[in-house]
């Protein structure tokens, strides 16, 4: 029976030479550059990647305006989508399930 994800996690977390935690911000190219050049040396291959950033809103609706937005879209959509662009080269082969 496989694993849940947070199984997995679990044990991901709980061995270091398994992992690589790097702080970056998405919207930075020499960080996401910075971050992928360390996961080469180190480790050759992603097998997870979890990308906990975001940005939300305090503000009420109608206070909000384009650079707030376009702030939020920045990180949360143009960022991400950077960083996942560069990734793959470093993306261990997924195998397909059968079952």
């Amino acid at each position: 029976m496989a694993r849940s994800v947070t199984e997995r996690w679990t044990k991901a977390q709980n061995h270091p030479a398994a992992r690589l935690q790097s702080r970056l911000h998405v919207t930075s190219p020499a960080d996401i550059e910075a971050a992928a050049q360390r996961l080469e040396t180190h480790h050759g291959k992603l097998d997870l990647l979890v990308n906990n950033a975001g940005a939300r809103f305090s503000a009420e609706p109608a206070e909000l305006t384009a650079e707030h937005l376009r702030g939020a879209f920045e990180t949360n959509l143009f960022g991400a989508a950077a960083l996942t662009h560069r990734l793959p080269g470093c993306c261990a082969p997924r195998t397909r399930r059968t079952s």
